[in-house]
């Protein structure tokens, strides 16, 4: 079945931390192989593969992926862990709807045998 993205996805959990909070993080070690870092020209496909594994209802494609990276808060701001140079969890970043002062982190997502490691969480420290 072949979905396309729209506006009537399921509503995600929402968490809030302070500057101050994630500042004081405890460091993090990756697994090994892995490397925190942010977009890079070829990232999409393998990325496009890790957001389809998670329950955000629709399928994503090259189209709409394109569309959505283009803001350059997503672009800058957005973290990838990526092993053999392939995506392996990631977010993007936008700029909080009710304040330009406030970011936010969209679709954290991981490939199943990846998740649970807290790169979500380390992902979202790097921000």
């Amino acid at each position: 079945m072949n979905r396309q993205p729209d506006s009537l996805t399921p509503k995600q959990l929402s968490m809030i931390i302070t500057a101050e909070r994630a500042r004081v993080m405890p460091d993090f070690i990756l697994p090994p192989g892995c490397e925190l870092r942010g977009y890079l020209p070829g990232d999409e496909e393998s990325w496009i593969v890790a957001i389809n594994t998670g329950e955000f209802g629709a399928l994503w494609n090259r189209v709409h992926f394109d569309r959505y990276i283009t803001q350059p808060q997503r672009k800058d701001g957005s973290r990838l862990v990526v092993r053999d140079g392939k995506v392996v969890a990631a977010t993007f970043a936008s700029v909080h709807r009710e304040s330009e002062k406030l970011g936010r982190l969209d679709d954290v997502v991981a490939l199943p045998d990846y998740r649970g490691l807290g790169l979500g969480a380390r992902s979202a420290r790097r921000w």
